[in-house]
């Protein structure tokens, strides 16, 4: 990162993902990828958690999480955006989290000092949304009495 503009070399967090594990929650598949040992246990301790929000589908997903150690931010205010197929999480200028719901994938680049908890409760958070806007919705209109 050069400290004169703030702004991180984006080339370079194209590494190695060398840390993975793979999770079978029903008859959903998910795969998760990181550079990053302990981002890695975290996620293996709240997967079932996660798998519960993201996986709608019986379709396997596969997560990417690239942990830039160079990069660290002092804002850390969060921005959700939301929508059928793709969202995102903005968490200050250094973390972007991308969520393809139609593909089953999720890609993220997360600044040094984003803390593990704060980062899953934001993918949380999305899912929870994701679920409720798109998948809830149309089950309780069908699901309320008709009135006369």
């Amino acid at each position: 990162m050069s400290t004169a503009t703030g702004v991180p070399d984006l080339l370079r967090r194209f590494t190695a993902t060398t840390y993975s594990f793979g999770a079978v929650y029903g008859a959903a598949v998910i795969t998760f990828e990181t550079n990053d040992q302990v981002l890695l246990s975290a996620f293996r301790t709240r997967a079932e958690q996660l798998a519960g929000l993201l996986v709608s589908s019986q379709k396997p997903w596969h997560w990417k999480v690239v942990r830039d150690f160079d990069v660290s931010q002092d804002d850390g205010e969060i921005f959700l955006l939301g929508g059928q197929s793709l969202s995102t999480i903005f968490m200050g200028t250094g973390t972007v989290v991308a969520i393809d719901w139609t593909q089953g994938e999720l890609l993220g680049f997360v600044a040094a000092n984003i803390s593990d908890p704060q980062l899953l409760d934001a993918i949380i958070a999305i899912g929870k949304q994701h679920h409720l806007k798109y998948e809830c919705e149309p089950c309780s209109i069908a699901t309320q009495p008709d009135i006369m």
